[in-house]
């Protein structure tokens, strides 16, 4: 295998190894059956769940299934926060409008006019925010987004909203409300479950990857990824990584790579040594 054909074989693994957990694929299943049907009130849902649980990969699968269903859908992507932020800007500044803090400063639970305007013209039918409470530190401020988008699933013109965090406090106070649903994706545990996962991703490096890895130990794994989704990802592309550059599965005694070999297996160590803190 050359240097090219092996840089290649690593980014693919790096970039294209991954598998949908069923919680993942049920959630979004229920998102866009949920709203496939007719559509009396807004609504607002949130993908709850710790980093690395899956809410990006939810998300993405609702928005791609729901552009059959919806003609508008705004992804809003929360910049890095400045002082003041106000969660309005996000919508008009995806339209390309600009308003002060202060033109945008309302009371609690009401939208501003530029934002009802821009709403009733543009027939906006979804948005997709993830992260919606990234960047805030205040709890006021967190609260301010909470409101700002729950009143967005208010509007007369029945809006959907979609969001992620992995923020549990600020869902407590939302579960009784009948606007809202919340998703929520729970770690992994150590069961027959997990092992079927595992089994799953052993066959997916072999097929697509044609790597043979020994994942035998699972509660080892189990252990190292703390049963979180992102984690194990990350673990087994190290180990399958570390695998595809070691010399002795080269077939030959170059030690072109053992520089890299050294180097992959010092991130596996260092990933190790976090995930059992």
């Amino acid at each position: 295998m050359t240097t090219q054909n092996l840089s290649g074989k690593v980014r693919q693994i790096n970039n294209k190894f991954n598998l949908l957990t069923p919680q993942v694929e049920n959630i979004a299943n229920t998102i866009v059956s949920t709203l496939s049907c007719k559509i009396e009130t807004g609504s607002l849902h949130i993908i709850l769940g710790n980093v690395g649980s899956g809410c990006s990969s939810a998300i993405e699968i609702c928005r791609k299934r729901l552009r059959h269903k919806f003609k508008n859908i705004l992804t809003l992507q929360p910049p890095i926060l400045s002082e003041g932020f106000n969660p309005w800007s996000l919508i008009l500044e995806y339209y390309g409008f600009y308003y002060s803090t202060l033109a945008l400063k309302v009371k609690m639970g009401s939208i501003p006019r530029p934002v009802m305007t821009l709403i009733e013209h543009a027939e906006i039918d979804c948005i997709i925010v993830e992260d919606f409470l990234d960047g805030l530190d205040r709890p006021k401020e967190k609260q301010q987004a909470v409101d700002a988008w729950l009143s967005l699933a208010r509007h007369p013109t029945r809006l959907t909203v979609i969001l992620t965090t992995n923020n549990h406090a600020y869902c407590k106070n939302l579960e009784d409300n009948n606007l809202v649903t919340i998703h929520r994706l729970q770690e992994w545990d150590d069961d027959e479950k997990f092992s079927l996962f595992i089994d799953k991703l052993q066959e997916l490096l072999r097929r697509d990857f044609y790597i043979r890895l020994n994942l035998e130990q699972k509660k080892l794994i189990y252990k190292l990824c703390n049963g979180n989704t992102g984690d194990l990802i990350r673990l087994i592309r190290e180990y399958a990584v570390a695998m595809l550059l070691d010399a002795k599965y080269q077939k030959c005694r170059t030690t072109e790579y053992l520089p890299l070999v050294s180097a992959i297996k010092q991130n596996a160590i260092l990933f190790v040594a976090q995930s059992s803190q």
